[in-house]
């Protein structure tokens, strides 16, 4: 988790360092700043000057290229990309993996999808299907649309197989929120 943690405080170290920009302020820094020459995201803040100098940075062709569009596109411009860092930064600072005393994660157990059999044959095929497209651009990156169908096809027939089969219903009931991935 430290090494976690250091990778991302780097990450935003190095954002700070390319650009020119000041981050964490304090709320009393914050407002001493003026919004017509800085942009600021949370605690973090860059002066539109500091933009200016790390696009000269660059290279000589972004440098050329920026100076060939009009004043209003260049400060455009300049204000678009210190937005991308000062929020880039901000959102890298609030991740967190937060945990118990015991260092167990902390998961909220509402946003995990069903997964186990005794979860599965608990939804019914069109509560399932809401699942899957509510999870579809992340199955769409490993499944073709034929596959996920077909895995709501399965879905029907686990459904079907635990109302007919007796000794199944028996086994899949016989778990719990506690059980084991493998057992189940």
């Amino acid at each position: 988790m430290l090494q976690q943690r250091n990778a991302l405080d780097n990450l935003i170290a190095s954002f700070i360092d390319d650009v020119g920009m000041t981050g964490l302020l304090t709320a009393e820094l914050i407002t001493n700043i003026d919004p017509s020459t800085h942009v600021i995201s949370g605690r973090y803040a860059v002066a539109l000057s500091s933009v200016r100098e790390f696009f000269v940075s660059l290279a000589s062709w972004a440098n050329t290229l920026f100076n060939e569009v009009d004043e209003s596109d260049q400060n455009d411009l300049q204000h678009n990309i210190a937005l991308v860092y000062v929020i880039a930064c901000n959102r890298i600072h609030e991740i967190s993996t937060y945990r118990y005393r015991n260092n167990n994660a902390m998961v909220d157990l509402g946003s995990i999808p069903p997964l186990l059999p005794h979860e599965l044959v608990k939804l019914s095929a069109a509560d399932f299907i809401r699942k899957i497209r509510q999870h579809a651009f992340r199955l769409e990156h490993c499944y073709s649309s034929t596959q996920i169908d077909f895995i709501a096809d399965e879905h029907k027939a686990l459904i079907h197989l635990h109302r007919c089969e007796p000794m199944l219903k028996d086994d899949i009931n016989s778990l719990s929120s506690i059980s084991s991935f493998k057992d189940g």
